[in-house]
């Protein structure tokens, strides 16, 4: 008989799908000059993986912080500023309906007709919204249209998600980081330079770069990772709650800032937003710069309580004295964008493992700080419309914030190592047979399937399984198909970094 070979290679009976690893990233295959221009960018250098995902966070910034993109219209007039609110809402809501209706093991690109319907709706929405405002007399409309435009946008954050997993996206500070600043910035500068009437027109445009970007990810041959079982997934929830609360108390304590400010007495006037915005991409690329020249693994959690010592600082600011007020907002606007980038940064690094769906992790990512975002602008339109209680309020509420912030520093600087041992460090030896028993009544194993499944866990052969449990060669491989077919995997390394947790070293 045919020695069998070590480690069941022999059973990798399924040819595996390729995957477009971020690390494979940058050799132009043979044929590149017969793909579309598109294709051939995402194979330049990993970065630009990010390019489309990126497109789509500079729409939401050129059309709400850009002062000519609402077509001959304030961009702070009453009925946009209520129309940014619902905005808000919308994204939020619509993917947490999105998420409820999909559940653990569907997803929302697994429909082709989403990706198409969506992308032309959100254009069509924006050109609605954007076009729309001097046009009707009723500001409802423009809410509705602006609620479902914020809808549709999450919709696709979903589909970014998920089409960024599949291609094996490694949400990595440098790259992604780079991507997502040197993006928002050429955005922001160009529009500066973009004819008032046609700032509607980029700003859609930008709406359709990112779903044409969005398609071509699609004609990637990936698969998306195996959800870990939901009781080793479990413990994970008590830090993400945590960092999703933290981000939404983060979100409103900024954006009570910016809302609270008086920005009409700033020279630059509504181009405030701008520099705000500008000066939140430097910052990414600047962390990005800085870990490359330095060759540092810089994780969103290193980052994360800077962001909370910076919102400090603008509050702090904003107390200090009226000629501070500007750089008290530059401070409030750039912080929320580095934090919106970096939940997505964390989250995606566990949708990426298998810890969540990508939806619900793009969910928990996105809703959390945007709905932070829209109570704290709540919050600073509401006293900025009652002077008589603003007058004794703000002072004390500025300094809860501040107070607030600087007590979760601390607990946030822990969360660090737990992130980290969470995703890369690795598996000890007496907790393999609790994983592989979550993994046996998650997919349902029979005996002899989970018997197997805990001797490959512990480095067996195929020989060597086949002299303990009795039985031939034959057999074992037999069962290690039918494990294979039950958790969807392909082959040994996948089945053994299934079982290490998806724990690899940090990028």
């Amino acid at each position: 008989m045919q020695d069998t070979r070590s480690a069941l290679d022999e059973v990798e009976e399924h040819e595996p799908i390729q995957s477009v690893d971020e690390n494979t990233l940058g050799e132009s295959p043979k044929n590149a000059t017969r793909q579309p221009v598109v294709d051939r960018l995402m194979t330049v250098h990993p970065a630009l993986k990010y390019l489309g995902f990126s497109l789509l966070m500079a729409y939401h910034y050129l059309m709400w912080f850009c002062p000519s993109s609402f077509f001959k219209t304030d961009l702070l007039a009453a009925s946009v500023t209520v129309a940014w609110l619902w905005n808000l809402v919308g994204t939020a809501f619509f993917m947490i309906v999105a998420v409820v209706l999909l559940g653990r093991k569907r997803h929302l690109s697994d429909y082709p007709w989403v990706m198409r319907i969506v992308t032309v709706l959100l254009i069509v929405a924006t050109a609605l919204l954007l076009y729309g405002a001097p046009i009707t007399s009723s500001s409802y409309v423009i809410y509705i249209f602006s609620f479902i435009a914020g809808g549709l946008e999450g919709l696709m954050w979903i589909l970014w998600g998920e089409s960024l997993t599949r291609a094996r996206a490694n949400f990595s500070v440098v790259h992604i980081g780079t991507t997502f600043g040197a993006t928002v910035l050429v955005v922001m500068v160009v529009s500066l330079f973009v004819p008032a009437d046609f700032s509607p027109l980029f700003v859609m445009l930008l709406a359709a770069l990112s779903g044409v970007f969005l398609y071509a990810h699609k004609k990637i041959p990936t698969t998306y990772p195996v959800l870990l079982p939901r009781d080793t997934v479990k413990p994970t929830f008590s830090s993400v709650l945590a960092v999703c609360s933290v981000g939404c108390f983060t979100g409103v304590a900024c954006y009570y800032l910016v809302a609270i400010v008086p920005w009409e007495h700033f020279a630059v006037g509504e181009h405030i937003f701008v520099i705000g915005v500008v000066t939140g991409a430097l910052l990414i690329l600047l962390v990005s710069g800085l870990s490359v020249l330095f060759k540092a693994k810089a994780s969103m959690f290193k980052l994360f309580p800077y962001y909370l010592v910076f919102a400090i600082v603008g509050l702090t600011l904003f107390q200090s004295h009226e000629s501070l007020y500007p750089l008290a907002f530059v401070v409030g606007l750039s912080v929320s964008s580095l934090l919106e980038i970096s939940l997505i940064m964390y989250f995606g690094t566990l949708m990426r493992r298998g810890f969540f769906a990508p939806a619900l992790a793009v969910t928990f990512s996105v809703a959390s700080i945007r709905i932070g975002i829209a109570l704290g602008n709540c919050l600073g339109l509401f006293y900025e419309r009652h002077a008589d209680i603003a007058q004794f309020a703000v002072t004390p509420t500025t300094l809860i914030f501040i107070c607030v912030l600087a007590f979760v520093l601390v607990p946030v600087g822990k969360l660090e190592p737990r992130f980290i041992a969470l995703t890369t460090a690795p598996v000890a030896p007496s907790q393999i047979d609790t994983i592989c028993s979550q993994i046996i009544a998650e997919f349902k194993l029979s005996e002899r399937e989970g018997q197997i499944l805990k001797l490959i866990a512990r480095g067996n052969t195929v020989n060597s399984i086949a002299n303990k449990l009795v039985i031939s060669p034959h057999t074992v491989n037999t069962h290690i198909r039918h494990i294979y077919d039950k958790v969807g995997i392909h082959k040994r390394g996948e089945l053994l970094e299934y079982i290490n947790m998806k724990k690899e070293e940090q990028v």
